[in-house]
């Protein structure tokens, strides 16, 4: 269990990105065809810098690629995140609900529980480029939940690589289907340090 201030981390984390939000352009990846449901990314990417707000995820799967620093590749990733401010003051607790999603994906329909039958159909029909909301009720709180595919650039990960399964991003769900991992150089000191010792 970290120990980590989230609630904390994450009001630095806004302060810091309003004063100076990320502006610079972003290189097409040479993988990434533009039939492929991800590509929309680069058609929202500059409206979500400039108008998403930022909030933190958890990692419900990702290219192997993105755990190490062997293959410098921009890679997809799948999360789960929540507008919901409580949910953001207590990230951890979205681990559970990717246990249970990945765990009931292999499950006949009918053994899913009904609070989850919607994301689980839909992370079944299409793993790679989910993008679902969902409501749930979690330690007696109910909030809105998002899983979203993402494209992870390396650059904005320190280190370059996920040693940590929680993750801020950047998005404004409302308007645009793309989010975005917040660039490093905004995360706070202490959850950057956390992020980077869960590896070790």
């Amino acid at each position: 269990m970290s120990t980590v201030n989230y609630e904390k981390g994450l009001n630095k984390m806004r302060k810091k990105y309003s004063r100076n939000k990320y502006k610079e352009p972003l290189d097409h990846v040479i993988w990434l065809k533009r039939e492929d449901k991800l590509y929309k990314f680069y058609e929202e990417y500059k409206d979500v810098f400039n108008e998403g707000k930022i909030y933190f995820s958890h990692i419900v799967h990702a290219n192997a690629m993105l755990f190490d620093n062997s293959e410098f590749v921009d890679c997809p990733a799948v999360t789960i995140y929540s507008t919901d401010d409580w949910v953001n003051a207590n990230p951890e607790c979205m681990k559970d609900i990717v246990r249970d999603i990945l765990s009931y994906r292999q499950s006949p329909e009918t053994d899913v529980p009904e609070k989850y039958k919607s994301v689980v159909a839909e992370f079944v029909k299409d793993s790679q480029r989910i993008n679902h909301k969902f409501e749930l009720e979690i330690e007696g709180h109910k909030a809105m939940f998002h899983i979203a595919t993402i494209l992870v650039y390396r650059t904005f990960l320190p280190d370059s690589y996920l040693s940590g399964s929680i993750l801020p991003v950047i998005a404004e769900p409302d308007k645009y289907e793309t989010v975005i991992v917040l660039p490093h150089k905004y995360w706070a000191k202490d959850f950057k340090k956390d992020f980077m010792e869960e590896s070790e």
